[in-house]
């Protein structure tokens, strides 16, 4: 089943018809209730308003979630960025463009990182593929 195929029609005080349209649950104002077979079938359904449409903080929840098993599972709410729009130039003409946006929209960038790029200490710098060994014939 796709999602598009998923319909949850929000009990919105209309007819008590068991048939459900696509038109049928939308209204403005305030938000409908779930049918009542809805909420007998899903279970431990749970709703977030802190969260309205913050796709960030959904993520990092998610992300906790997905390490919360663990006893020592320290993970702060937000991090650095948190909900902040983010660039990152690979090359100059990368950057020349970026800048160039930020001209024409009126916005100033705060740099994070330096626009050079070094591999960690750790970085692993020899091969793990023996070198060559040519034999008597120089193969």
């Amino acid at each position: 089943m796709k999602m598009t195929d998923l319909l949850l029609k929000e009990d919105v005080g209309g007819d008590n018809s068991d048939s459900v349209s696509p038109n049928q649950g939308h209204k403005t104002g305030d938000s409908g209730e779930f049918h009542p077979e809805h909420q007998r079938v899903i279970k431990s359904m749970t709703s977030y308003p802190e969260y309205p449409g913050f796709y960030y903080n959904m993520y990092r929840f998610g992300v906790n979630m997905a390490g919360n098993l663990h006893d020592e599972h320290d993970m702060a709410q937000q991090s650095h960025t948190a909900n902040q729009m983010l660039t990152l130039a690979y090359t100059d003409t990368d950057r020349e463009i970026i800048e160039k946006s930020q001209k024409n929209m009126g916005i100033k960038g705060k740099a994070i990182t330096t626009a050079n790029s070094q591999e960690p200490e750790t970085t692993n710098k020899a091969s793990p593929i023996a070198k060559r060994k040519p034999n008597k014939y120089g193969i």
